[in-house]
């Protein structure tokens, strides 16, 4: 009596295998009753769901949480964030025999309400899951439990019903298996269980986008390949394998070198002579197809997979950067089945791979992404210097992007700065293009050789202004960050003479950068700087100014110039076309008959300033994720930026995070925005950052950089490349000048100045504002630096303009500015004046070198066209 009582709560309380199965089971009378030993199931990567007993009720207990699943193990953003049951996606398999009780005490742990719904099974209307129906939508933090009688045998699924666009889509799905009371016609060695799956998954991010259509992730199990696990099976064997597809699209799952019979079709076993012969069945959305290989043959490592193409293969949506893998390598839904001959005996042999490898692209070497120096060699033989800063960043939510700048250098100041979006890279040839949407210049079939270590890059130029086209020679700059040193003036600017119809010409040519937006040209191929002059008659010791130049159209590239010459209302064009020695241009030569010989030339730059970098300290909080808080975003850092010219300017960055969705369907996010302010002393610039989503692009090939690009309203962007906690490290960028130089910038330091390590403190030399009093012997210059509102009418950098005024000591003239302009990343100014004219200057230590054009007026005897060019030294202040 003692025994057979032991017996029964044994089988009550603790569940119980049958004398003759493997399967366990509650209930005492089905283990006794089965007249078969059921196969327990197998699906690879995926657990089984445990379970206890309550007498005869088999008990579950499944919960709905946040999981992170690892669909392939080179994914660099991470393990993926999706939804699924008991930390597992999809959920882990539910195994029954026909006629069990079944209870589920189901949990809700996510972030929205959700239900359990049981597809295929005939269940109480109380039990179907089916949320404003048969039951209230179970809340975050609140439970519901189930209770049925497994009525049916065959492959059902578990998913949720609440929200099915955006559920489904997470991953709330599972397999649910109920062996039958019965003796199958067919015992199978193997039953093994593989879940289709699909995923929208931005690059880079994280987080799958319930709503995309397109997707780019397909699974198994809940795994890539080729990360799912690989059953194996020996000859002479059977087995079931049983599909279920609860993704958007059907799937034709093929399997290499066997036949198969197709016994099921969701709802049980089929009668015998509705059973077809294939290898490739078509498993429909919201179905469960079962299939039987009825005697394995031939040993090998045979292909098991989706036979749509793109399903075989992951993120295949990205464009290919150079020197980046494309992971073709890495199939989707996509399983290996090993067939050996017998344990330990696989009775197949593999060839040998062949060297290299990967997945046979070009083999050319790719390009470094720094900077690279050369020249432009136009088709009448003229060089004109040039480099090309490579770049890399990650722009909302697309993969990488292979960036650049493109800058031509007529002399050290007057350059034209050409930002490529993208480029454009032919995987199989090695050959890349950037191309901009504006009017400009085109680089097409750019190839990169490496040769004894320096890089070069070559290929053709395109340029927009005259049809020209010529050829583009780089080598690699040996450190990015230091400047170019040029080779080439073809620089206009300065003062010219001439004898034509027997007067002696004079000729001067004023270039400036343009201080506001709706002062640039499109169609001039040096867009962002404004150029003006005069043209006057030398008559003994007195240069009388005749004409002003109200419009220059300088090419460049053609070596034309077009002056529109006004002379007392009369407009007059004259065109030029310009000449050179050596490297130099020396002169115009124009159809009014005059050969202007250039009198004076800008100096070049042969000095190569190297560049004296700064070291950051150190920050070793954890880096930020998808998943974080918006607080720990938010805040305001401070630091410094190392700008190419030795100096360094302090920054602040102003994040604001916020997290939000924008549809019900759509997962809540991390956003993030806020400022960029460059300070010079109290003055600020700046420039409010475009909203966009906080992913984390780091990657071992580009040194776990992150990449994440802010851009502004306006020039002004930088890249991150470390986001901690505390701290963030990048790159700034203007679009007129390329690069402007690294940044760190942390939430904790008390001044901008300790960002940098105590060692180099020494070595931080801060941008000072252009301000105060400058004099020379003639002259006297006073300068103020004010702040406008920023407007579409913005300068280079808003909103921080000069104010002042121009005065001779003797008093007797003096010239007011109305605006002004400081590129401080060229250390050069502009002042426009109340009568017109621009001047400009370049700021060296304490002193200011002064250019003064003449004035545009016949009156204008007091100011030689020649000589305009003056020195003047900071006055102490008191």
């Amino acid at each position: 009596m003692k025994v057979l009582i032991f017996a029964v709560l044994f089988f009550y309380f603790q569940g119980a295998f049958a004398a003759s199965t493997t399967i366990k089971t509650c209930d005492p009378q089905i283990a006794e009753t089965l007249p078969y030993d059921p196969t327990p199931v197998y699906a690879p990567g995926t657990p089984k769901l445990p379970f206890t007993c309550d007498g005869k009720v088999k008990v579950f207990e499944i919960t709905a949480e946040e999981v992170f699943s690892i669909f392939d193990e080179k994914y660099e953003a991470g393990p993926i964030y999706t939804w699924g049951y008991n930390g597992s996606n999809p959920g882990p398999v539910m195994e029954l025999i026909e006629g069990e009780t079944v209870r589920v005490i189901f949990k809700n742990k996510l972030p929205e309400s959700t239900t359990l719904h049981w597809h295929g099974l005939e269940v109480p209307y109380g039990q179907d899951g089916v949320p404003g129906h048969s039951q209230n939508p179970v809340m975050p933090g609140m439970g519901f439990t189930y209770q049925w009688k497994a009525e049916q045998a065959g492959t059902f699924m578990y998913h949720s019903s609440q929200n099915l666009a955006k559920q489904l889509s997470m991953g709330l799905v599972g397999f649910l298996i109920i062996h039958p009371k019965d003796k199958p016609e067919t015992l199978v060695d193997h039953d093994i269980l593989l879940f289709l799956q699909m995923w929208a998954i931005p690059s880079h991010s994280i987080l799958p986008d319930p709503m995309a259509m397109m997707f780019n992730y397909f699974t198994m199990n809940g795994k890539a390949s080729p990360y799912i696990p690989s059953p194996t099976i020996y000859v002479g064997q059977k087995a079931r394998i049983r599909f279920a597809n609860m993704s958007m699209a059907e799937h034709p799952v093929h399997l290499h070198g066997h036949t198969w019979r197709v016994v099921a079709t969701g709802a049980g076993d089929n009668p015998t002579s509705t059973h077809t012969l294939g290898n490739t069945i078509l498993v429909p959305t919201a179905q469960t197809m079962d299939v039987i290989i009825d005697e394995v043959k031939t040993p090998g490592e045979w292909m098991f997979h989706c036979h749509l193409p793109h399903h075989v293969t992951n993120n295949m949506d990205i464009e290919p950067i150079p020197g980046e893998p494309m992971d073709m390598d890495n199939g989707g839904m996509h399983i290996i089945m090993n067939v050996h001959k017998s344990p330990g005996v696989p009775g197949y042999e593999n060839p040998t791979p062949p060297p290299g490898g990967g997945h046979g692209g070009h083999g050319a070497a790719a390009p470094s992404f720094t900077t690279y120096d050369g020249y432009i060699k136009l088709k009448n033989g003229k060089r004109i210097d040039a480099s090309l800063e490579l770049f890399k960043v990650q722009e909302d939510q697309d993969w990488r992007k292979a960036q650049a700048f493109l800058k031509v250098f007529l002399s050290e100041d007057e350059f034209i700065t050409i930002k490529y979006e993208k480029m454009n890279f032919n995987f199989e040839s090695g050959l890349f293009n950037f191309e901009s949407a504006d009017k400009s210049i085109s680089l097409s079939n750019l190839s990169f050789m490496d040769h004894a270590g320096m890089g070069m890059i070559s290929g053709e130029v395109s340029i927009d202004f005259g049809t020209s086209v010529a050829e583009l020679k780089l080598n690699a700059r040996n450190e990015p960050r230091n400047d170019i040193k040029l080779k080439y003036n073809t620089s206009i600017s300065g003062e010219y003479s001439a004898v034509c119809n027997d007067q002696e010409k004079l000729l001067q040519i004023t270039t400036s950068r343009a201080m506001m937006s709706s002062e640039g040209n499109s169609t001039n191929p040096i867009a962002n700087f404004l150029t003006s002059g005069v043209i006057g008659t030398k008559n003994g010791p007195i240069s009388q100014v005749e004409s002003f130049i109200s419009e220059v159209f300088y090419n460049p590239f053609e070596s034309t110039v077009n002056l529109k010459i006004n002379t007392n209302g009369a407009i007059e064009v004259v065109s030029c076309n310009t000449t050179f020695t050596g490297n130099r241009l020396t002169g115009l030569n124009c159809n009014n008959g005059c050969y202007y010989e250039k009198q004076s030339e800008k100096q070049l730059s042969g000095s190569n300033l190297k560049f004296q970098e700064n070291k950051f300290i150190e920050d070793k909080s954890s880096l930020v994720t998808e998943l974080d808080k918006p607080e720990v975003f938010t805040g305001l850092y401070k630091g410094i930026v190392n700008l190419k010219n030795n100096q360094s300017m302090a920054l602040k960055l102003q994040i604001v995070g916020k997290k939000f969705a924008n549809n019900a369907m759509s997962l809540t996010k991390n956003f993030i925005s806020g400022t960029i302010a460059l300070l010079i002393a109290d003055k600020e610039m700046v420039y409010k950052i475009k909203q966009r989503p906080y992913l984390n692009s780091s990657s071992p090939i580009n040194n776990n950089k992150n990449l994440l690009l802010l851009e502004t309203h306006d020039k002004v962007s930088v890249t991150i490349s470390k986001w901690t906690r505390m701290q963030i490290e990048g790159e700034l960028y203007h679009q007129d000048y390329g690069l402007l130089g690294a940044f760190a910038v942390n939430k904790s330091i008390p001044n901008y100045i300790d960002i940098v390590k105590k060692e180099s403190v020494k070595n931080v030399t801060l941008t000072t504002p252009l301000e105060g009093v400058f004099s020379s012997e003639s002259w006297q210059l006073s300068l103020q630096t004010s702040q406008i509102e920023a407007s579409s009418q913005s300068s280079v950098f808003t909103p921080l303009h000069l104010k002042g005024s121009l005065k001779s000591n003797d008093g007797f003239l003096k010239i007011s500015f109305i605006d002004g302009s400081y590129d401080f990343a060229i250390k050069t100014f502009y002042l426009k004046t109340d009568d017109g004219r621009i001047l400009k200057g370049k700021v060296k230590d304490e002193e200011i070198i002064l250019t003064i054009p003449s004035k545009f007026t016949r009156r204008a005897k007091y100011l030689n066209l020649h000589d305009s060019t003056f020195t003047l030294k900071k006055v102490p202040a008191l």
